[in-house]
């Protein structure tokens, strides 16, 4: 074997290994992490929220759902989920609030990591009460919470965030003034690397990749009945007026604009999965895509699961265009 053909396949692994260190592994810029924490959290609690009106219909003591049924659906008669100590409607109500606790101090990044943990934990006990009421929405909230866990998502946008650096302003001013001039400039300066985090990045990562699998998921299972083919899709979910947000049943005499529309939203999310890994691709794809729910959440009334799709590509966002956009400095964030 010659000297050249030596030499290839160890600078091929030391590239792939390379490239597969920074795809996952590289620090990045938790901004990301905190702004899809605050708007997912913000979901949560609407979606949280909704249950508040039918809470004692489905999973009061004499509820649609008794207790010892939800856990014979699942075998295990032991209490596990935070609803399985409700024994009246008191405890049903009490143990309902508790649980909103977690969700609200993580959308406001207080206690960030225990409270995302704990707020994955309060979703799956409100899912495993009563399963049949979960839907896509309900998976991709549940998705959206799990990753962040792996995140730092408390390093940006966060009360966390605020009360650090006010701590760290505080220490920067002890001793004589010009020390503490000293001390603030390097406190400043020391902020942003030292925030950059891999968990960040493979949070991110992890999260980006379960999206597009998810686009793939639609994409196969659209393309598997005839009513997309033909291109009458749109129609399924404009003809009831009942959960559209706008009566567009108008359009039913307009058989190339409803053509166009379900053709669109299978084209996209064909697009979306194959191109957005390039970068100069993702402005235009998450702009688009930002037209494409919203038209879907206006024809079928799906809000929170446009919202929550949206918020999941929300993930190919790069940092540094967010710091930009949004005004916040890294090491000036907590003002």
């Amino acid at each position: 074997m010659t000297p050249v053909r030596q030499a290839y396949w160890p600078t091929l692994v030391a590239h792939v290994g390379r490239a597969w260190n920074a795809f996952w592994f590289s620090p990045s810029d938790p901004i990301v992490c905190g702004a899809l924490r605050l708007l997912t959290g913000l979901a949560a609690i609407v979606w949280y929220v909704s249950y508040a009106s039918d809470l004692e219909f489905w999973f009061g003591p004499d509820g649609m759902v008794p207790l010892e049924r939800a856990q014979s659906w699942r075998g295990i008669g032991e209490p596990v989920f935070l609803f399985d100590w409700v024994g009246s409607v008191a405890s049903l109500w009490f143990f309902f609030g508790l649980g909103l606790i977690p969700i609200m101090l993580f959308t406001v990044g207080l206690f960030s990591r225990a409270a995302n943990v704990l707020s994955v934990y309060v979703v799956a006990s409100l899912l495993q009460r009563g399963p049949m009421l979960a839907g896509p929405a309900d998976d991709l909230l549940a998705m959206l919470l799990f990753y962040l866990c792996i995140t730092p998502t408390g390093a940006a946008i966060s009360v966390d965030r605020w009360w650090r650096e006010k701590r760290e302003m505080r220490g920067a001013f002890t001793g004589p003034s010009s020390v503490a001039g000293e001390r603030k400039s390097q406190a400043f300066q020391a902020t942003a690397p030292a925030d950059f985090s891999p968990w960040a990045t493979v949070g991110i990562r992890l999260l980006q990749i379960h999206t597009v699998a998810i686009y793939v998921l639609m994409v196969f299972g659209q393309l598997r009945g005839d009513v997309w083919w033909l291109g009458r899709a749109i129609w399924g979910l404009l003809g009831k007026p009942d959960s559209s947000l706008v009566d567009l049943s108008w359009l039913a005499s307009h058989e190339y604009v409803l053509n166009f529309w379900t053709h669109g939203i299978v084209l996209f999310e064909l697009s979306f999965a194959v191109l957005i890994w390039i970068p100069l691709a993702r402005p235009i794809l998450l702009a688009v895509g930002l037209l494409v729910w919203l038209s879907v959440a206006v024809a079928s009334g799906w809000l929170l699961f446009c919202a929550l799709i949206m918020l999941a590509s929300l993930s190919f966002v790069p940092p540094a265009w967010l710091r930009q956009k949004t005004l916040i400095p890294a090491e000036f964030e907590a003002g």
